[in-house]
């Protein structure tokens, strides 16, 4: 094998490495040398395109002294009486893991699918070939980190635009089917490859055991972005042949350094991940410049600081949006809803996003900067503005909350209910939920009383009562209605008043179908026999009370009178005073039948024998007399008429 030789400029890729740092291994035997097969297409001809992939097992790059580490630079063996010093060659070098060891003849490797995951170590469309025979070194721009397990395939494109001066031939070993190129006067994509066995001889530099850290790109940080707290997020790959448990990550903001973040973890060999070293305010109206870089991977310095650091620049800031809320507590009563308000500022439509610690809820499309939402929630409840965005992609996430308090509304219950039944002439008293400061307002069949805003009401007619209780917060209930029955008094007719001879007797009848009967002389059955025996001789009035299944009582009296001269009346036989309505609602008309003209009391007894009315009237036969008894509670009374030649007593019911 030829002597080898290093190319001293590689040095300067390296960073000044000490020599001792870097190992070179040669790799195949020198079995000849070839200008057109074997690496580039560097004969005299018109072929001056090439592709070359070459195949070098990880046990031969072992057994010649390589070890796993980041490979810096290659050299091939250059020899024949040409050079090429034009400066205007194109020439690209990548390096690749591989599984094969030697190359399939059916079918060939094809260059574009090869290529796929191939790291790119050096490209230049000014090149010249280095002058004179021997190694001619290629340094990495960007190393690549051999895992120490996996072949590698060395790939490389050439396109010259000048002819060489003459034949400039590469040193090859003989290695069945590790090669395969094709040479070509057309393009490069024209070429498909040719698999031999003239594999060019290859030296490759070292530097062992080094912890290589580098930077990708940033995430998610484009050049423009949203006004707000952005996390600054990198990605981080491991191009050393040592696993990786800590590194520094120092980053920069408009040149002012920001707290560095201190990685650690398990990062293997060729692998990323992702990582946020912290976060920024970005201020809408501002410019900025983000630079980030790794620092002493595994606790040691860096020597490939190639990869290390990566820049953004001129990041504008889009204004974001942002939310006042009108409220941050409201009050509703139970059921009702609250209006949650407010003012945006961006650019319309926006969306919002409310959340009441449960669920969220989705607020879309909002036209104009003045907005509001209404909900109803059962309790108490905390409503937040998580998310506010606008058109222009912008989000803000700052909260803003209101509380809306709900008040539970008071009771409202009517006692006695839900029927409260009374005999009529009598009342009801309904009595509502009593609270602290709590108002009232009654309704009879759904009208309202304007006049009861007390918690009683004292009830004579009938009807459907509710009442609307208010607490002091304002809110208020509906009782369920409570039905108010007036029952009627029983109407008991004993009939006309009358006279009777001494010896005489009436049976006087209360009428069926009554729980108790009670008369002025005592006794307790429907009916009663009177007669001078029992009574003597004169006027005498008989009344009784009666007590119906509603336990209401009414009653009548009639007036009787025993006498030895029944022709005491004889002015007033044949005649009569027609009571018009009877029963009535106090109003009635008194029509005279055949009595004579003249001045007449009227009188109105009660059951008890009390005055309720007393009045004095001409009658005539031709006289209509109108009487208003409206003022009288209604019941039975008795009717009397009296002049100078006599009287007559009728019953009267009232009913109102």
């Amino acid at each position: 094998m030829r002597k080898t030789a290093l190319i001293a400029f590689i040095f300067l890729i390296l960073g000044g490495l000490p020599l001792a740092a870097q190992v070179t291994v040669s790799l195949g035997t020198h079995t000849g040398a070839g200008s057109t097969n074997v690496l580039l297409s560097t004969s005299t001809t018109s072929n001056r395109y090439s592709r070359t992939m070459s195949l070098y097992t990880a046990s031969e790059i072992i057994t010649a002294g390589g070890m796993a580490g980041i490979i810096t630079s290659l050299a091939w063996d250059k020899g024949g009486t040409g050079e090429y010093l034009t400066n205007d060659a194109y020439i690209k070098v990548y390096l690749k893991h591989a599984q094969d060891s030697v190359w399939s003849t059916s079918p060939v490797p094809v260059w574009d699918t090869v290529v796929i995951g191939a790291t790119e170590v050096f490209t230049s469309s000014t090149y010249s070939l280095p002058a004179g025979i021997g190694w001619a070194v290629v340094p990495f721009t960007t190393p690549f980190t051999w895992n120490g397990s996996d072949n590698i395939v060395v790939m490389v494109e050439w396109d010259r635009a000048s002819t060489p001066s003459g034949s400039i031939t590469w040193g090859r070993s003989t290695t069945t089917n590790a090669n395969a190129t094709r040479v070509g006067s057309t393009s490069l994509q024209a070429l498909v490859m040719l698999v031999n066995s003239s594999r060019p001889l290859l030296q490759l530099t070292f530097i062992p055991g080094t912890s290589d850290a580098g930077l990708e790109s940033f995430v998610n940080l484009p050049d423009t972005i949203c006004e707000g707290i952005t996390p600054i997020t990198i990605t981080l790959k491991n191009h050393g042949p040592n696993t990786i448990a800590t590194v520094d990550l120092e980053w920069k903001v408009n040149n002012v350094a920001q707290p560095t973040y201190n990685w650690n973890g398990s990062l293997a060999v060729n692998a990323t991940t992702d990582v946020t070293i912290g976060s920024y305010p970005f201020v809408h109206g501002n410019n900025y410049n983000v630079i980030a870089n790794t620092k002493d991977p595994n606790s040691a310095t860096d020597t490939i600081n190639h990869n290390d650091t990566i820049i953004k620049s001129e990041i504008f800031v889009k204004p974001s949006p942002a939310i006042t809320l009108n409220d941050t507590l409201l009050n509703i009563c139970q059921g009702d809803t609250a209006i949650i308000s407010g003012t945006l500022t961006g650019t319309a439509p926006w969306d919002l996003l409310l959340s009441d610690g449960i669920t969220n809820i989705p607020v879309t499309n909002l036209t104009s900067p003045s907005f509001t939402i209404g909900v109803s929630p059962a309790t108490t409840t905390t409503y937040s503005v998580t998310s506010v965005s606008d058109a222009t992609g912008c989000e803000n996430t700052s909260l803003q909350s209101t509380t809306v308090s709900v008040q539970t509304a008071p009771p409202a219950i009517i006692t006695p209910g839900p029927i409260a039944a009374v005999c009529q002439g009598d009342s009801v008293v309904l009595m509502a939920s009593i609270g602290l400061n709590f108002s009232y307002i009654w309704y009879k069949d759904n009208v309202m009383l304007p006049d009861d805003t007390t918690y009683i009401l004292t009830v004579k007619t009938g009807g459907d009562y509710t009442v609307k209780v208010a607490n002091p917060t304002g809110c208020s209930s509906i009782s369920n209605p409570v039905t108010v029955v007036i029952h009627p008094l029983p109407a008991v007719f004993l009939g006309n008043d009358t006279a009777l001879l001494p010896g005489n007797s009436i049976l006087l009848d209360a009428g069926t179908g009554y729980n108790s009967y009670l008369w002025s002389t005592g006794a307790t059955s429907q009916s009663l026999l009177v007669d001078s025996a029992g009574t003597g001789l004169g006027v005498k009035t008989i009344w009784v009370h009666v007590t119906d299944n509603n336990y209401c009582i009414g009653g009548d009296t009639i007036t009787i009178i025993f006498t030895n001269n029944p022709g005491i009346n004889d002015a007033f036989a044949n005649r009569e005073i027609r009571i018009i309505p009877n029963p009535s609602d106090g109003r009635i008309e008194l029509h005279p039948v055949q009595i004579p003209t003249g001045e007449y009391n009227i009188e109105l007894f009660t059951t008890e024998g009390k005055v309720a009315h007393k009045s004095i009237h001409q009658l005539n036969q031709d006289k209509v007399i109108n009487l208003d008894l409206t003022h009288l509670p209604g019941g039975i009374y008795l009717f009397k008429l009296t002049g100078s030649q006599g009287n007559i007593s009728r019953r009267i019911v009232i009913r109102n």
